[in-house]
């Protein structure tokens, strides 16, 4: 994954969005003119989840590293505070100050840590956040090279600590089952190699913890007593291989993509019981990672994932202990399960390109749509020619337009529909979303986008989208 270097600045600003949206997996309606007015998003309010935005007025409290958290009230820092299930989790960053080193023209580091608040055992609580901390501390020492494998070819290449381009450390809370808490901490790094090259290279490290006892969970106690769950996670490593095929440059993504196939490096043997995973909130999905410690797979600038589907042979209640609560709060929360929905290959548009010549522009579309629906379902998901027709007068109307302030060629379109869905226990929930950004050629700088996503939620098998009071 060798590139040229790109500008210090864009990656601090990208490093910072990506990591607030996968926090927050927030969705928000907005059209923003060319001065960027519009409406700023509101806190997220879903069910038993809220989004709280710090007070940046208010002084951190300096006691201890969790003071900080304050259940219901205003946040004492700069960042969020999202509460799930019984749990809250408190995210703290760096902002755009960062961390460098002591020559002031050396690498860059953004830092997100998230804690826990809500258990009745402090003691505990604190002991989580301690691991979580230290965690994010290790991948945050920038004189630390990345532990991947091939790490001894990369430094014949250059590869140095000194030349570090800048790091992006966050902690993500993937899962709140049960008493489970399934948590991973990530680090991506920028390097410069001999000869001007750059490489990214990428770690994730998990913790997988029973609530009741602070205790890590053996991946294999997740499975009910009747199920082999080694075997049934091999079955699933080995067709994902033969899905793949055998490669000498697997087409591998190692940061924030996940769910795709798998590359053999050397032969496959089987799972170790240790084997690094973490449990998807969303879906309920168990998410192996192979880094360097499965050198039988290619992951040579970081990890690789591979989701495996174990809701029906998993016993997630196991570690809920019955009659006692372990939480702050005595309110009963219900996980509803993220279940894929089947795409109809044929209505379903992967990575099309539709090019708009006249700027050097395109249209990229990824629409899935799903058997077993309705028409007007299929209809909201789909994406048909006068869509895409519609999206192109008002790229071209909206360019032209710009030209004419900045000058001919001035201006870079660029559009996108994006639609999927899925299955939240007896209810469906379709996403829609179209995107247009205009932007100068010399400098990128946006001065036009229009974001405008729509949601709709069904019961399932009626046609009628739900309102919030139903």
């Amino acid at each position: 994954m060798f590139r040229t270097r790109l500008n210090r600045k864009a990656f601090r600003a990208a490093a910072i969005l990506i990591t607030l949206l996968l926090l927050l997996g927030a969705c928000t309606r907005q059209n923003k003119d060319p001065q960027g007015n519009g409406e700023p998003p509101q806190d997220l309010e879903v069910g038993t989840s809220n989004t709280e935005s710090g007070d940046s007025s208010t002084p951190e409290a300096e006691n201890s590293p969790f003071d900080w958290a304050k259940g219901n009230e205003k946040s004492y820092f700069n960042g969020y505070t999202v509460k799930m299930n019984n749990l809250q989790y408190h995210e703290k960053n760096n902002g755009d100050e960062g961390i460098y080193s002591e020559n002031s023209d050396g690498p860059w580091c953004y830092r997100s840590d998230t804690l826990i608040e809500g258990l009745k055992n402090k003691e505990l609580q604190e002991e989580i956040n301690i691991k979580i901390i230290n965690k994010v501390n290790e991948f945050a020492d920038l004189e630390r090279l990345p532990n991947v494998q091939g790490i001894k070819v990369l430094e014949a290449k250059g590869l140095d600590s000194k030349k570090l381009y800048y790091r992006n450390v966050y902690t993500i809370p993937q899962c709140k089952m049960g008493n489970i808490l399934s948590m991973a901490v990530y680090s991506y790094s920028e390097y410069e190699l001999d000869g001007g090259e750059s490489i990214s290279l990428s770690e994730c490290e998990t913790l997988n913890i029973d609530l009741n006892t602070g205790k890590e969970i053996c991946m294999l106690d997740l499975f009910a007593d009747n199920v082999d769950g080694i075997q049934y996670l091999n079955d699933a490593v080995d067709k994902a291989v033969l899905e793949q095929g055998l490669s000498d440059e697997p087409d591998m993504y190692m940061y924030y993509e996940s769910g795709f196939g798998l590359s053999l490096a050397g032969r496959f043997t089987g799972l170790k019981e240790d084997q690094k995973y973490y449990l998807s909130g969303t879906d309920g999905n168990l998410v192996l990672i192979f880094d360097h410690e499965t050198p039988e797979f290619h992951a040579s600038t970081g990890y690789s994932e591979l989701r495996v589907d174990i809701t029906e042979v998993a016993a997630f209640d196991r570690f809920i202990l019955g009659g006692e609560n372990i939480y702050d709060s005595d309110k009963v929360v219900y996980n509803l399960l993220q279940r894929p929905l089947k795409p109809d290959s044929l209505l379903s548009s992967y990575q099309d390109i539709i090019e708009i010549p006249e700027f050097s522009a395109a249209i990229w579309i990824n629409a899935e749509v799903y058997e077993g629906l309705s028409e007007s379902q299929r209809r909201f998901l789909s994406v048909y020619d006068e869509d895409i027709v519609e999206m192109k007068n008002l790229i071209y109307e909206k360019a032209k337009g710009y030209e004419k302030q900045y000058g001919s060629g001035s201006i870079q379109p660029y559009g996108a529909i994006y639609s999927h869905g899925f299955r939240y226990g007896n209810y469906i929930s379709l996403v829609r979303n179209e995107y247009i950004s205009l932007n100068l050629q010399d400098n990128w700088v946006t001065v036009y986008s229009s974001d405008i996503t729509e949601d709709r939620c069904y019961k399932l098998g009626q046609d009628k989208p739900l309102k919030i009071e139903d």
